[in-house]
């Protein structure tokens, strides 16, 4: 009997916490029409810019990104580009020495340097340290991002009190429930960016006004790099957002989807864990509701999920005890079996769980090879 209540009450406070979320993305999904961003596309000559490309082991993919790159920013006088190498165990440095010496791209207006410990933190703040620029805009190699980028990001900067952007990922994955993964979560971060700001950019293609985070630098040792800048200018009175036009595609197919995933979600969690206190000291009342879901959604849910899984095969195997129980626990078997967004419950849970026990026993991804993760 005591075993039954304890299951019975374990469901109730299962359910209460996956229910903030889900009733949080059906809002974001209704609103899709109504949240969309005005055209943003800036024609003139900008800000002082930097852009940075971190690297580790890119040589197959780096040509073709710094040829892209040029091509978006030559004709802009007021855009440098800073190519950093952390450790890379191949030719990369080397060949990204090659590539821009053979382009028409002004020696004056890039650098190529290395970094002595590998992550991609590491090479932000070591560029943070040496720019002097009003933008910053940090792009993954093997991110491609749709032409016009450029101006793109400087029209979201417009908006005086936007400190941070990003793109957003295009969802490609020939796996459905990772597709609805993905959409669930672009949904919900379209919809807090279009009300004031989202706590979770893409990493992908992300920047920021150098002088409203002024000081900051990333903890080395977390990653979420987008998430601890937009957390950040929420922190200080600004907005972060994501710039639904500002499109990008992952071109690495050797990328593991797995790992990227244990790794990208180790890192929100830890974020959104650090910094709790946003959630009393934010300024918009939106924000304070969109944290709460974040974290809910990265560190709570994923065990409420795991935990609603196993009680309800433990009613439905031993026979519940009333006969609620047992079609609430057929109702929530079914729908993550069955429906996409379902299957993307499951499937965001199981990645949290595991990233999270990786963290306990010492698993850290603070130190990334594009090839693997």
């Amino acid at each position: 009997m005591v075993n039954q209540l304890v299951i019975h009450y374990l469901q109730i406070i299962s359910s209460l916490l996956i229910i903030f979320p889900v009733f949080y993305w059906v809002i974001s999904r209704w609103s899709q029409k109504i949240v969309l961003e005005p055209d943003n596309d800036f024609q003139s000559n900008g800000y002082e810019t930097t852009i940075l490309l971190p690297m580790r082991n890119e040589e197959g993919r780096l040509t073709l990104k710094i040829r892209r790159v040029i091509d978006e920013i030559k004709t802009h006088e007021n855009v440098d580009l800073l190519i950093i190498d952390s450790c890379s165990s191949d030719s990369t440095y080397d060949s990204c020495l090659e590539v821009l010496n053979d382009s028409d791209f002004p020696a004056a207006r890039w650098n190529c340097r290395r970094a002595i410990l590998p992550g991609k933190s590491k090479a932000v703040n070591l560029a943070l340290d040496s720019i002097e620029c009003e933008i910053l805009i940090v792009m993954d190699t093997d991110t491609q991002v749709e032409p016009g980028w450029l101006g793109k990001i400087w029209g979201s900067f417009e908006e005086h009190d936007i400190a941070v952007i990003s793109g957003i990922e295009a969802v490609q994955s020939p796996s459905r429930t990772v597709r609805a993964y993905k959409r669930n979560s672009n949904y919900v971060r379209m919809l807090d960016s279009a009300y004031h700001s989202s706590p979770i950019l893409e990493g992908g293609v992300m920047a920021f006004r150098v002088d409203m985070m002024g000081g900051f630098r990333l903890d080395e040792d977390i990653n979420a790099d987008d998430t601890q800048f937009s957390i950040e200018a929420i922190r200080r009175g600004h907005k972060s957002k994501i710039v639904q036009s500002l499109r990008f595609y992952d071109t690495n197919p050797h990328k593991s989807q797995f790992r990227r995933s244990l790794r990208r979600s180790q890192g929100l969690s830890r974020v959104l864990s650090k910094n709790l206190d946003v959630v009393l000291r934010a300024n918009n009342s939106f924000v304070r509701v969109s944290y709460i879901n974040s974290f809910l959604t990265y560190v709570v849910v994923p065990w409420a999920t795991t935990i609603m899984m196993l009680t309800c095969l433990v009613n439905l195997s031993l026979g519940g005890p009333t006969e609620l129980q047992n079609i609430v626990g057929m109702a929530f078997l079914s729908m993550s079996a069955l429906l996409p967004q379902g299957k993307a419950l499951i499937w965001g849970s199981l990645i949290s769980v595991i990233s999270h026990i990786q963290l306990a026993v010492g698993i850290n991804y603070s130190s990334w090879d594009p090839n693997t993760q």
